[in-house]
């Protein structure tokens, strides 16, 4: 889990409402960002169109993950725990 945690770059702490705003807003515009950018590129041609689509759907779990991960690190959950 801790490589895992790695890409994504914003985990908040408890009670650290700034940090979570910032967390919440990366994880929605910049992904959507990035796939509208390279969606647009790769449609431009059409033999790269479907790896459009691709990268969208992968960007869009990305950013999924972000907001989920974000949440549960604000909450408190402990990622560094061990399995039982």
């Amino acid at each position: 889990m801790k490589t895992l945690l790695k890409f994504f770059p914003f985990m908040p702490a408890p009670k650290e409402t700034g940090k979570l705003i910032w967390a919440l807003v990366f994880y929605l515009i910049v992904p959507t960002l990035v796939s509208a950018v390279l969606g647009f590129v790769l449609g431009l041609t059409i033999i790269l169109a479907p790896l459009a689509v691709i990268i969208g759907f992968v960007l869009g779990l990305y950013g999924l993950a972000g907001l989920i991960f974000a949440i549960m690190s604000y909450a408190g959950f402990d990622f560094e725990k061990k399995a039982e």
